[in-house]
């Protein structure tokens, strides 16, 4: 017959223990009502960390959009999203952010989180295209990344 090393009673009490800290909810947040909708702060786990680290990327870039292009379409508001693929042939992921009224930017890859503006190089000079989207793909089988850009208008 098996015996149990310690006494059983300890058992229960430790293992009802563990069940209380283990199994506990999480404390309740409070709301905090603001010009209409509610808001709380973002808690992140203790010890954790934000899990984001700041880096100098060198790309600059702003979808800002001005009131009057915001009443005239909210649509605008969605943003205009970002692809990625190897535009040079590098083994890098670039980057083409596209732009409601400023403009569409392409950033070539240096390595080491390092991105060059080479928009007017790559002759994608797109004056105020209103983007709302782009996605890179090799569309004619060439071997090299095709750009495509939706847009409103």
């Amino acid at each position: 017959m098996f015996r149990w090393p310690v006494d059983s009673t300890l058992c229960f009490v430790l293992v009802g223990a563990l069940a209380l800290v283990g199994c506990g909810r999480e404390p309740e947040r409070t709301w905090t009502p603001v010009d209409g909708y509610e808001v709380r702060p973002l808690v992140s786990p203790i010890g954790q960390g934000t899990g984001f680290t700041e880096v100098s990327s060198s790309i600059a870039f702003s979808n800002a959009i001005s009131t009057s292009a915001f009443v005239t379409n909210r649509h605008v508001v969605n943003g205009s999203g970002v692809a990625t693929g190897d535009v040079d042939g590098d083994g890098l992921p670039d980057v083409f952010l596209p732009g409601m009224e400023h403009g569409s930017t392409l950033y070539r890859n240096q390595g080491d989180w390092q991105f060059e503006d080479v928009t007017l190089l790559a002759n994608l000079g797109l004056v105020n295209p209103r983007a709302t989207g782009a996605a890179f793909v090799d569309v004619d089988a060439d071997g090299d990344l095709d750009l495509f850009v939706t847009s409103l208008g």
